[in-house]
C-alpha cells in the first residue's frame, strides 16, 4: 500500500491531520495501533469487571481497610489493574516493532521503535480512561456479572456516540473515550492539549465516582 492509498485509508478513520501523522508510522505498526485502540475498552473491561464489584459483593475488603483508607484502596486497585493492562499492551507493541524489525524495509531501527513507543503511550493513555470508567461501574453497580453487561452495554454506547459524532461534529467526538487517541496523534501541540485536559477529565469523573460510591458501600 503507498503512502496515498494509507493516508485515504487513514482518513476513513480519523480527521485529515492525524492521517498525514499516521502515514509515516509502519503500516504494521498502525494496524495494530488501531486494532488496540477498538479492543482496549474490551480489554480493560474483562480484566477489571470484578476488581472493584466482587470486593464489594463478598465484602472482602475489611481487613483491608483496617490499615488504609477507602479511596487508597479504590485507587490502588485501579492502579493495580492499569499496570495490567500495560503489560498485555506493551507486549503486543513489543512483539509487533521486534517484528517490523525483522522484516526490515520499514525504515531505521530507532524509527521503528520511536513510533512502538509513541503509539504505546498513546494506548496507556487511552486506557487509563476506561479504567476509570469500569472502577466507576463496579463501584456502582457492586456485582461481579452486573458489572460485566453494564460494561458491555457502556462500550456499546459509547461506541456508537462516537460513530454517530464524528460523522456529524468530529470535534466533539474527540473528547469521547473513543476518539481520544485522534487528539493525541494530531500532532498538534493545542489538539495534544485539549486530549490531555479530556483524559485527566475522564480518568478525574470516574475515580471521583466511584470513590464516593465506594465510600458509602456497606463492607
Amino acid at each position: 500500500m503507498d503512502l496515498q492509498q494509507q493516508a485515504r485509508s487513514l482518513m476513513e478513520l480519523y480527521d485529515l491531520d492525524v492521517a498525514r501523522t499516521l502515514t509515516a508510522c509502519p503500516s504494521s505498526l498502525v494496524l495494530l495501533a488501531i486494532t488496540t485502540m477498538y479492543f482496549v475498552p474490551v480489554l480493560t473491561l474483562v480484566l477489571g469487571f470484578d476488581v472493584i464489584a466482587e470486593d464489594i459483593s463478598r465484602r472482602g475488603d475489611r481487613l483491608p481497610l483496617l490499615r488504609t483508607s477507602r479511596s487508597s484502596l479504590l485507587l490502588g486497585k485501579s492502579l493495580a489493574l492499569w499496570g495490567a493492562c500495560l503489560t498485555f499492551i506493551f507486549a503486543a507493541y513489543a512483539l509487533a516493532c521486534v517484528s517490523v524489525i525483522a522484516r526490515g524495509g520499514n525504515g531505521t531501527t530507532s524509527h521503528i521503535l520511536s513510533w512502538g513507543l509513541g503509539l504505546y503511550v498513546v494506548a496507556a493513555l487511552v486506557s487509563v480512561v476506561y479504567v476509570a470508567i469500569w472502577s466507576a461501574v463496579g463501584a456502582v453497580v457492586g456485582s461481579p456479572k452486573s458489572a460485566l453487561l453494564a460494561g458491555l452495554g457502556l462500550v456499546v454506547v459509547l461506541g456508537g456516540a462516537h460513530l454517530v459524532l464524528h460523522r456529524a461534529a468530529s470535534r466533539l467526538a474527540g473528547l469521547l473515550p473513543g476518539g481520544l487517541e485522534g487528539l493525541w496523534l494530531s500532532g498538534h501541540a493545542s489538539i495534544m492539549g485539549t486530549a490531555l485536559v479530556a483524559t485527566a477529565a475522564w480518568c478525574g469523573a470516574g475515580l471521583s465516582a466511584a470513590a464516593l460510591v465506594f465510600a458509602r458501600r456497606d463492607l
